[in-house]
């Protein structure tokens, strides 16, 4: 028995190709179904490969283990060559999601009831040979009736479907399909990289979305992200849109899907089967004398892994946008529940299930207020105590002593404000709108962070309304910064 690469296991139609392994390169995107290998057997294989052939692939878990292998893929052989001098086997393997992108449907199918989505999915997939399938998470929504599919392949009959829903689809490591949102669930963290690169694009976004429902309804959301000139414009137009409130509504939800710049990080690392696509890691980087460092959660959209004479190695990206899904959405929402005495509860599954959330925060907590972002960061206010949580327990923040623009003797204290309202507008990015009374008159300040991995006095600002006369009385606010600042409308005490 030949004795090659160490790092992959497997069989090809049942056969071992363990110290078999010349090299694996293997790709897998979230953002286009179906994952493809392409493995080199050495000329001493003892079978005789053919397409069609069932193909099962390990990677080792630890590389220094290798007897310590993980399953990442189950599929079949689609393509076999022999390569000049040395005959190895060079093969080509797709995971199941082939079998979806190639059968075709013959008939045409049409609802003659809104019917629910996964009605549509079971009829798209049950006829297709040796598919297995199963739902990530429940997804919600009907098809309107008289929708129509067919004549054309089940691949594309699910993009439709799962457009209707926000949804992606991907192969598992055992060639289940997974059908469904991705979770917010971080599954570790990357700290040893070979290279790392970020960059910044606009080429997906979208700052300007315009919908139109039936006549005459329309609305339309803006924003202004840095660099996005001239304006980027989505049109949306759905017939069954039948109210103003609706249309807005869908429009707020595509603006804020879509207006944000994509944020893509790269980077090779040493290959691990944990890392795949629809996990959220946390990537702890540090440039050393370069001074560039990143500590930040995010969503896998892809992976490359190779595996050959120079180890085990894989290039991931992260937090790629999907632009075949509507409205890009990567991720359920993760809700949060404030209450008198209980403190903060939590859920990730659009409030099916609830968990406390309490570690960090005093027993029995009335909690005030409550602001998260979509990177799982939240900051809540128990009293005008602020405390903020990322990943285990909430930390107490000290807000800094507020600005003195209306030159008020003695100056604001540290720490006597009363806390308004929280919001959060980005990962790192949280608001806090307090008031305090100074010589009789009401004092009015918004507090930001900058970004900072956890909040210290030394990471906000402060900005006063002023007026050095009579003071505010708020009336309204808005601190998402959804129109790219915040906002707070207030009166002259006594107006």
């Amino acid at each position: 028995m030949s004795t090659e690469n160490p790092h992959v296991g497997g069989s090809i139609a049942g056969v071992d190709i363990t110290g078999y392994v010349r090299s694996l390169r293997r790709v897998h995107h979230l953002c286009n179904p179906g994952q493809h290998a392409y493995l080199t057997l050495n000329t001493n294989f003892p079978l005789s490969v053919a397409p069609g052939m069932s193909a099962v692939l390990h990677e080792a878990v630890n590389t220094t283990d290798p007897f310590n292998i993980a399953q990442v893929l189950s599929g079949d052989v689609v393509k076999v060559t022999r390569s000049r001098p040395s005959y190895d086997w060079v093969i080509d393997i797709d995971d199941l999601y082939g079998r979806v992108t190639k059968y075709f449907i013959s008939e045409r199918l049409t609802s003659s009831r809104a019917d629910p989505i996964t009605t549509w999915i079971s009829r798209v997939l049950n006829p297709i040979p040796g598919i297995g399938w199963e739902y990530v998470t429940p997804i919600a929504g009907s098809i309107d009736e008289g929708m129509e599919l067919g004549l054309r392949s089940a691949h594309d009959a699910l993009t439709t479907l799962l457009t209707y829903a926000a949804a992606y689809v991907y192969c598992d490591n055992f060639g289940v399909l997974q059908i469904g949102r991705v979770l917010n669930q971080t599954s570790g963290s990357i700290t040893q990289f070979l290279e790392f690169e970020r960059a910044k694009s606009g080429e997906q976004t979208r700052n300007v979305v315009k919908v139109y429902g039936k006549s005459p309804i329309f609305a339309k959301e803006i924003r202004h992200p840095a660099g996005i000139d001239p304006d980027l414009i989505a049109a949306i137009a759905s017939p069954g849109l039948g109210t103003t409130t609706a249309a807005r509504d869908l429009a707020s939800f595509a603006i804020g899907e879509l207006a944000p710049v994509t944020d893509i990080k790269t980077f090779r690392t040493t290959g691990s089967p944990a890392w795949k696509p629809a996990t959220r890691v946390m990537i702890q980087y540090s440039g050393g004398n370069s001074g560039f460092s990143y500590n930040r959660k995010g969503y896998i959209t892809s992976v490359e892994s190779e595996i050959g004479e120079n180890g085990y190695t894989m290039e991931i990206k992260v937090d790629e946008r999907c632009p075949r899904i509507a409205g890009w959405s990567k991720k359920d929402l993760i809700l949060y529940a404030t209450t008198a005495g209980n403190g903060v509860y939590r859920s990730l599954d659009l409030g099916l299930t609830w968990t406390s959330l309490n570690e960090g925060l005093p027993v029995s907590a009335n909690v005030r207020f409550i602001a998260a972002n979509s990177d799982g960061e939240a900051m809540c206010a128990i009293g005008n105590t602020l405390y903020f949580r990322r990943d285990a327990a909430w930390q107490q923040v000290t807000l800094p002593t507020p600005v003195n623009d209306a030159g008020d003797s003695p100056a604001p204290p540290t720490g006597s404000q009363t806390v308004v309202a929280i919001d959060s507008s980005a990962p790192g990015a949280f608001h806090v709108l307090v008031t305090d009374v100074i010589n009789s008159l009401y004092r009015t300040w918004v507090f930001q962070t900058d970004g900072s991995i956890l909040p210290q006095t030394s990471d906000w600002s402060s900005v006063q309304m002023r007026n050095n006369q009579s003071g505010f009385t708020i009336r309204g606010y808005d601190l998402s910064a959804r129109y790219g600042t915040t906002y707070v409308v207030a009166t002259t005490t006594g107006s």
